[in-house]
């Protein structure tokens, strides 16, 4: 806040809410408690009158999708559908509604959601263009996030450039 940043970008990982087919932890959280939690990150970077963009998680796989397409090489009998995630076990839009909600009344607030790139209208492909979408359970490669970033920017510019 001191910095006076012109745009402050916030990142989180929903993969402390025990989602359907991921393992429960002790660190796991209510969605009020992440309402709660996105409510006060968020209200106090507004009060500070910064321009905040949110981006949504990346949708999480419910496999190891480098071990999977390490098989997938290696064996020509792997399933290839195997290599497919689910959309709609691997993003939850109840949980970005509840994001979106904390952010209610306070100003300058903008949500950043890259799930149509990342995904189809039911897959998330765990390759694109040959190149692998995650290197773990829930990162991006560097590859292919360096891929994303015409349709990154054309989604960010627009609130990077937005009248105050």
């Amino acid at each position: 806040i001191a910095m006076r940043p012109e745009i402050v970008i916030v990142g989180s990982t929903t993969q402390y809410l025990g989602r359907k087919g991921l393992k429960i932890t002790s660190s796991t959280v209510s969605l009020d408690q992440w309402r709660s939690g996105t409510r006060r990150t968020l209200a106090s970077l507004a009060k500070a009158h910064l321009r905040i963009v949110a981006l949504r998680d990346t949708p999480l796989p419910l496999f190891d999708i480098p071990t999977c397409l390490a098989r997938a090489a290696r064996h020509e009998w792997y399933p290839a559908g195997s290599r497919r995630m689910d959309k709609s076990e691997s993003v939850d839009p109840e949980l970005f509604a509840v994001e979106e909600s904390a952010a209610t009344g306070l100003t300058d607030v903008h949500f950043l959601d890259m799930t149509d790139v990342l995904c189809g209208d039911t897959i998330c492909e765990t390759q694109k263009g040959g190149i692998p979408t995650y290197r773990d359970y829930s990162h991006l490669t560097g590859s292919f996030a360096l891929s994303l970033t015409p349709a990154f920017e054309a989604k960010l510019l627009p609130v990077m450039n937005a009248p105050r």
